[in-house]
C-alpha cells in the first residue's frame, strides 16, 4: 500500500533510484518522461540538496527514489481501521546537553555573520510492535494532513504526516507555502485563542517567517517568468491538533522549466535549512554530524501536467536492516533565540507521537508498612516511564534503589498465596510511607503515574471463583500498550462476575496470551509453560519471579494446549499462584 495525499497508488511499473548526485539529472529526465504513463510517487533525500555541488561519492542510502504506478484510487476511511495501538518505546530521546552545545556553536556563526538563521535538528529513535502501515493508520487518526504519505521500498519505509507544502505545480504555475513559527495549543478554548493571538504578534516568529519568504523569493526568482512572482498571503495561522503554525504563500509562473531545473533552484526548502541557504547547509552538516535522509527532503507525486511535494517534517523513516524508526525534529535559530525555548519547541513537535491520554499503573499488595514484590513493581514502572517518555519524580528511582529483591528465586512451584508467605515482602521506603495509610489488614495500593504521581488504597477482597473462561474477542499482539501496565484496558472487553475469576485471551494468530488480570501457566508433560511476551502480554511481576527461578518456561500456547493441560494456573502478585479450571470448553480450534 503506497499513499500520498488522499490517494492509494497501485500497479507499479518502473522503479527509479539514485545513490550519487551525478546520476540525478538522468533520473529526473526519466521521471519527466514516464510521468505521461501514470503516477510517479517518491522522495528526494535532503542530502541531494544543492544539485550544483557535483560530488562524486556514492551514498549508502538513496538520494532519490520514485516508483511509477499505473493506477490510483481514493483513500477510504474503511481502509484505515486497525486493532493495533501505536505507542512507541523511546530508544534514543532528545539530548538536551548536546542541543545546548550545538546551539552555542550556532550563536557563534550568527555573531560572525556566517548565517542569519539556522534550522538545527535532532533525531530520536523509536521502536514499536506495530508494522509501518499500522503506525501510519494510528497516527492518521490523531492528525490527518493534506500531504500524508506512506511509502515502502526495498531501501526505506516512510510514514509522513507532514502539514507543510514544499511546492505544487499545475502546468506552469507553481505555489509554495513555507511554514515557520510555532506555538502549542491551549488547554481550553480561551487559552487556545490567546496562544493563537500570541503567535500572530510574536516578533521572533514573524521575522523568521519573513526571512524564509525572502529566501524562497530569491530561489524561485531564478526560474520564474518576470513579474509573475507574488506573495498571496503572509503570516497566516494554521491550527493542528497539538500546535498552531504560521504559514505564508507564494506563487509564480515557471514556463518551459523541467522538474530538474525546479528542484535545482528550490531544493531543499529554505524553511528547513535557514538563510543564506548554501552557507547554512554547510554549518548544519558540520554541527549535526548525521544524514537527515528523507526528513527535510521532499515526498510527492508527479503526473503529466502536475506535481505536488511536501516538506517531510513529522516523518518517521526506517531504513533497510534497522529495527527502529528515525524521527527528526528541529527549529529555526536566530540571534535572539534562547536555547531553552528552542528545545521546548522540539519537545512540542514530538508530542503527537506520545499522546499521554492514560496513566501508568501498578497494583501492589500491602500490609502494615510492607509491600509484596515492591522492587519488581517499581522496576517495571520506571522502565515503562523511560520507554514511553513519562516524567517521574526522583522519589520513585530512589525508592527502587533502596530495595534488595528479597524474592529473587522460588524453590518450588506450588499453590502460593502472598499473604501466607514470609518471603517477598519488602519494607516500604520512608519516601513512600507518607502516601500510605498504615493498616494491619491487607489492602491494594494503586500507584498511578501521569503528569503527577498518585496513590490510592482499596480493600483486598477474597476470591469467589477458581473458574476461568476463554474470551470471545481477541487482542492484537501489535498493540504497544499490551506490554506496559496502564489505565488503558479497552482490549480486555469481557466483564467480570462472581462466577469467573479470569478470562483467557488469544491474539490475532490464535496464540494464547494472558488473562485480563493474570498471567497463564499450564502443566503439560510435567513441564510448566507460559506464553512468551512476543505473543502480546504484560510481563507480570509474579511471572518474572517464576521465570527467574527457572520454574516455568516460555512457549507459544494455543487453546488446544489449555484444553488438554494437566493443570491450569493464574498467577499475579496480588493473589500468587492459583490453580483454576475451565468453565466452558467452546471455541476449540487451533
Amino acid at each position: 500500500m503506497v499513499v500520498f495525499g488522499n490517494y492509494v497508488y497501485s500497479k507499479p511499473l518502473k522503479h527509479i533510484f539514485a545513490f550519487s548526485k551525478k546520476d540525478l539529472p538522468l533520473c529526473f529526465t526519466k521521471i519527466q518522461k514516464y510521468a505521461k504513463y501514470g503516477y510517479l510517487v517518491g522522495y528526494v533525500s535532503y542530502e541531494a540538496g544543492l544539485f550544483a555541488l557535483q560530488e562524486q561519492k556514492e551514498h549508502k542510502k538513496p538520494l532519490l527514489e520514485f516508483i511509477l504506478f499505473k493506477r490510483r484510487s481514493p483513500l477510504l476511511a474503511s481502509s484505515l481501521k486497525s486493532k493495533a495501538l501505536f505507542y512507541p518505546t523511546l530508544k534514543q530521546g532528545l539530548n538536551e546537553e548536546l542541543y545546548k552545545h550545538t546551539f552555542e556553536k550556532v550563536k557563534h556563526h550568527l555573531k560572525a555573520g556566517n548565517t542569519y538563521q539556522v534550522n538545527l535538528t535532532q533525531e530520536i529513535h523509536l521502536q514499536s510492535h506495530c508494522e509501518g502501515l499500522e503506525i501510519f493508520k494510528a497516527l492518521l487518526c490523531m492528525q490527518d494532513t493534506d500531504y500524508k504519505a506512506y511509502f515502502k521500498t526495498p531501501f526505506v519505509e516512510i510514514i509522513s504526516l507532514s502539514p507543510e507544502l514544499f511546492f505544487k505545480l499545475k502546468k506552469d504555475k507553481i505555489t509554495l507555502e513555507p511554514m515557520k513559527g510555532t506555538i502549542k495549543r491551549g488547554e481550553n478554548k480561551q487559552e487556545d485563542k490567546k496562544n493563537k493571538k500570541n503567535l500572530k504578534r510574536d516578533s521572533k516568529s514573524i521575522s523568521e517567517n519573513i526571512m524564509i519568504v525572502d529566501l524562497l523569493r530569491n530561489d524561485i526568482s531564478q526560474i520564474a517568468k518576470l513579474h509573475t512572482l507574488k506573495i498571496k498571503s503572509l503570516l497566516t495561522i494554521k491550527t493542528y491538533p497539538t500546535l498552531h503554525q504560521m504559514v505564508s504563500k507564494l506563487q509564480a509562473k515557471v514556463p518551459h522549466k523541467s522538474l530538474y531545473e525546479i528542484f535545482s533552484a528550490l531544493f531543499p526548502c529554505g524553511s528547513i535549512t535557514g538563510a543564506p541557504k548554501k552557507s547554512t547547509m554547510g554549518i548544519i552538516q558540520n554541527l549535526e554530524l548525521r544524514d537527515r535522509g528523507v526528513y527535510c527532503g521532499a515526498i510527492g507525486v508527479i503526473t503529466k501536467n502536475k506535481a505536488r511535494f511536501n516538506v517531510p517534517i513529522r516523518t518517521l523513516m526506517r531504513y533497510q536492516g534497522e529495527d527502529f524508526y528515525r524521527y527528526g525534529v528541529g527549529s529555526g535559530i536566530v540571534w535572539d533565540s534562547k536555547w531553552e525555548e528552542e528545545f521546548k519547541e522540539l519537545q512540542l513537535k514530538s508530542q503527537f507521537l506520545f499522546p499521554h491520554n492514560f496513566k501508568l499503573l501498578e497494583t501492589i499488595l500491602v500490609r502494615d508498612n510492607q509491600a509484596f514484590l515492591l522492587s519488581y513493581h517499581l522496576k517495571r514502572l520506571l522502565k515503562s516511564a523511560k520507554d514511553l517518555g513519562f516524567d517521574y519524580p526522583k522519589i520513585l528511582e530512589n525508592s527502587y534503589q533502596s530495595l534488595k529483591n528479597p524474592l529473587d528465586t522460588l524453590k518450588n512451584f506450588e499453590t502460593f498465596e502472598p499473604l501466607l508467605s514470609k518471603e517477598g515482602w519488602e519494607s516500604i521506603p520512608d519516601t513512600l510511607l507518607p502516601f500510605l495509610k498504615r493498616d494491619s489488614n491487607p489492602s491494594i495500593l494503586r500507584l498511578l503515574l501521569g503528569k503527577e504521581i498518585f496513590f490510592e488504597q482499596i480493600p483486598y477482597t477474597p476470591i469467589y471463583s477458581h473458574k476461568v473462561a476463554f474470551a470471545k474477542d481477541y487482542i492484537h499482539s501489535h498493540n504497544d500498550l499490551l506490554y506496559h501496565k496502564t489505565t488503558l484496558r479497552e482490549h480486555f472487553k469481557e466483564s467480570f462476575n462472581q462466577t469467573i475469576f479470569d478470562y483467557i485471551y488469544s491474539n490475532e494468530k490464535g496464540e494464547v496470551t494472558e488473562g485480563s488480570r493474570s498471567n497463564i501457566v499450564i502443566l503439560k508433560d510435567n513441564i510448566l509453560l507460559t506464553p512468551p511476551k512476543e505473543s502480546g502480554l504484560l510481563r507480570g511481576c509474579m511471572r518474572q519471579v517464576l521465570l527467574d527461578s527457572k520454574l516455568i518456561k516460555e512457549r507459544i500456547l494455543w487453546k488446544k494446549d489449555i484444553l488438554k493441560a494437566e493443570k491450569i494456573f493464574c498467577i499475579n502478585s496480588l493473589r500468587g499462584i492459583i490453580e483454576v479450571t475451565l468453565n466452558e470448553c467452546k471455541n476449540t480450534s487451533n
